[in-house]
């Protein structure tokens, strides 16, 4: 009798393990978004809602906001999910479950965050902020009649090239989605 309970509970215990190791391991975490315990479809989603998020940007006193699918950013999905499934299939199928029996986990695993976008079409992006936004320098203006100068005044110009950088880095991050253009 004591044989058989032992049976159905080693059993039962197999089963709840299969249908949780058909998901990604608890405390995983790609590109800094926790996905432990989602299936592959789930964690995908979640992915793209968090790297979807326009970016903030500031011209002086203009703010912009920059889908990510204007510059072609799109997240590897498949090379980040594919190496979340080797972390979950990497332990061998018995070794994994004598763990799960006995409880032991794992530590968290991070995954990192694998992007690409077209740097042409940021450019191209930037150089339109500029031309709304740049103002040229105006020069001194002798004032009619007298021996005096108007005084002139200071223009501003975006630095593409230094803006290109700071952007990047904002759309592979999750908490500064914010960027202040250098001018």
């Amino acid at each position: 009798m004591l044989i058989l309970a032992t049976v159905i509970l080693t059993v039962f215990q197999l089963i709840t393990f299969s249908r949780v190791r058909s998901y990604l391991p608890a405390g995983l975490i790609i590109a800094g978004v926790p996905i432990g315990g989602l299936d592959r479809q789930a964690a995908a989603e979640r992915l793209l809602e968090v790297y979807s998020v326009p970016v903030e940007i500031h011209y002086q006193n203009q703010v912009i906001l920059l889908n990510p699918a204007v510059v072609d950013y799109s997240l590897e999905l498949e090379s980040m999910l594919a190496v979340a499934n080797l972390e979950r299939t990497q332990k061998g199928f018995w070794l994994d479950f004598w763990d799960y029996l006995w409880g032991r986990t794992t530590f968290p695993t991070q995954i990192p965050l694998s992007a690409i976008y077209s740097e042409a079409r940021l450019k191209a992006f930037l150089e339109d902020i500029a031309v709304r936004y740049d103002q040229p320098a105006q020069a001194a203006m002798p004032v009619a009649g007298s021996t005096r100068f108007e005084a002139g005044q200071p223009g501003t110009s975006l630095d593409i090239d230094g803006s290109i950088l700071l952007i990047e880095a904002a759309l592979n991050s999750l908490t500064n989605r914010s960027v202040d253009l250098p001018l």
